[in-house]
């Protein structure tokens, strides 16, 4: 909406009383207000009633298609600024000029020069080109750029707490928090601000910031170190998702402070010193140089004397070292402790375990040498394949029977069994999915208690069975 001054525009009325005038058209030779003022627009107006020479000048507000709303009364025919009632006789309406807001020339209509002469004609007020027009007129309040976008974006420190500090819309833009403890931020109510209103929050203290909407709902926390830029982007809720929250500077995080950079972060070039902690979530994935194709991932320095760990998980848990699918016509190199120089020892312990622990490691199908104790219940028991030592001990002075698991195991693979017998006694061995070669299998046991029975197999896919290579 915007003051509009026109020439020739004039239409008639027969309204009554105080309120708003409807204007019944253009007189000839003037333009209505429709077309001279425009719908929405303020006009300074003048109403004359020729029957009851009564007048009124003022401020007031033109509607389309023609309703002309009076606001405010200059003058009027009774020397006050209340409204006339008028009678309802046919009234001229006009748009025109009052001499109380008129800017006056000297007598040759030239208008006096800023920070020049007064001209001899009128009052007027001498301004200087280098004078700062305050704020509060609408100015910045400054001589130069700088000074100027500082006063109009303003500057605001607060030492930290543990309170409050709630934010309206005639806050600084500049947010400065200085202390040792935490501070929870409240923003504006957003519609009291505009979309865009934008607050810049500098956390310089060494405790977080809480930021929240006016609704109490968290927008951003703000870790030690960090500049936060906060953004209106709705001005119908009170809601966290009124607001836009990023990230602007970082400097050194220290302590136990969470930042989310983004979902997907990428970072480049970055050197960390110190204990790198990447944790995810319980279903999370986290994955190091899935882009690279012909560089090189290094873990672990040339001249570095700490221990390196993947995988400390207490639970079930798998860890796969080039665990990707080669291509047919392809090489898959995987090394292990390789380029020791001469002189030196290198040693390479692939699936150790405590005591009582088992342990497998599976290399093309080939399986751990740890040692495994064969459950054995009513004289039976089972060697399952994963275990490349299994050792059996007769529950009681009886028949043993012993079954070979085959489901999973691999061609060539081989294991060994060892049988304790239950007392001095020997006693008779009853095999399942076993088969002879030119060694056969033992059927009776060798009645001790210290000295094992041992038996060497190798699985022979064509029959499913475990072939006998060794007997001791």
């Amino acid at each position: 909406m915007a003051l509009v001054l026109a020439d020739r525009v004039q239409e008639t009325s027969t309204t009554s009383g105080t309120g708003a005038f409807t204007l019944n058209g253009a007189v000839s030779g003037y333009q209505s207000f429709a077309t001279g003022i425009g719908s929405g627009n303020t006009v300074y107006y003048a109403i004359y009633d020729a029957t009851a020479f009564t007048f009124e000048i003022g401020l007031g507000t033109f509607t389309g298609p023609s309703t002309l709303t009076r606001t405010t009364v200059f003058t009027n025919s009774l020397g006050t600024t209340a409204f006339i009632s008028f009678a309802g006789n046919t009234t001229s309406v006009f748009a025109t000029y009052p001499g109380s807001k008129a800017v006056s020339t000297d007598t040759l209509a030239t208008p006096p020069a800023i920070g020049g002469t007064t001209p001899a004609a009128g009052a007027f007020t001498t301004l200087s080109a280098t004078t700062p027009i305050a704020l509060s007129s609408g100015g910045t309040a400054a001589a130069s750029a700088p000074a100027a976008q500082a006063n109009l974006l303003g500057y605001t420190t607060t030492a930290t707490a543990a309170g409050t500090t709630t934010l309206d819309n005639t806050s600084s833009f500049y947010q400065l928090f200085t202390g040792a403890t935490t501070q929870t931020v409240v923003l504006p109510v957003t519609s009291t601000l505009q979309t865009g209103w934008s607050f810049r929050i500098n956390n310089s203290s060494t405790g977080a910031l809480t930021v929240n909407s006016s609704g109490g709902n968290l927008v951003v926390t703000v870790v030690a170190g960090a500049t936060v830029m906060c953004t209106c982007i709705d001005t119908t809720v009170t809601t966290a998702a009124g607001w836009r929250a990023g990230t602007t500077e970082v400097a050194t995080v220290t302590g136990t402070g969470n930042m989310v950079l983004s979902t997907s972060p990428t970072i480049v070039g970055i050197t960390i010193t110190g204990t790198l902690s990447i944790n995810g979530s319980a279903t999370s994935t986290c994955q190091f140089g899935t882009a690279v194709t012909s560089g090189t991932i290094t873990i672990g320095g040339t001249s570095g004397t700490g221990l390196i760990t993947f995988g400390r998980s207490t639970v079930s848990q798998t860890i796969d070292f080039q665990a990707g699918v080669t291509s047919t016509g392809n090489t898959k190199t995987i090394n292990f402790g390789t380029g020791g120089a001469s002189g030196s020892t290198t040693s390479i312990a692939i699936g150790s375990a405590t005591a009582g622990a088992t342990s497998t490691t599976t290399v093309n199908g080939a399986f751990n040498y740890a040692n495994r104790a064969v459950t054995v219940t009513s004289n039976a028991g089972t060697v399952p394949v994963s275990v490349k030592l299994n050792t059996f001990t007769n529950s009681s002075a009886a028949t043993m029977a012993i079954t070979m698991a085959v489901t999973g195991a691999a061609d060539g693979q081989m294991t060994m069994v060892r049988i304790y017998d239950f007392s001095a006694a020997a006693q008779t061995i009853g095999w399942t999915n076993t088969e002879n070669s030119t060694i056969s299998v033992p059927t009776t046991s060798n009645g001790s208690t210290t000295l094992p029975l041992t038996v060497g197999f190798m699985y022979n896919s064509q029959t499913s069975k475990w072939r006998c290579i060794a007997v001791a």
